[in-house]
């Protein structure tokens, strides 16, 4: 079972096929709680950013957005 840093990255796969996209996974976005050696180890992978942090873009984030119906457009995502 893998524990992930944010909910974006198990997800990604639904974005990637309506959008016919391919944004990748590698087995560094996340770690497997069944592997690892103890809970230090899932703690030190959660405080530092792993490599699917590099497709968001924190910094124009947006806060507010209006609640409604999706038109299913990318930019609703972006």
């Amino acid at each position: 079972m893998g524990l992930y840093t944010c909910s974006y990255i198990p997800n990604i796969r639904h974005f990637n096929k309506f959008f016919n996209k391919n944004i990748p996974i590698s087995v560094n976005d996340y770690i497997d709680i069944h592997k690892a050696r103890d809970y230090q180890e899932v703690l030190q992978f959660l405080a530092k950013p792993i490599p699917f942090c590099k497709y968001c873009d924190v910094k124009n984030r947006k806060d507010g957005i209006e609640w409604k119906t999706s038109t299913n457009r990318i930019e609703e995502y972006l």
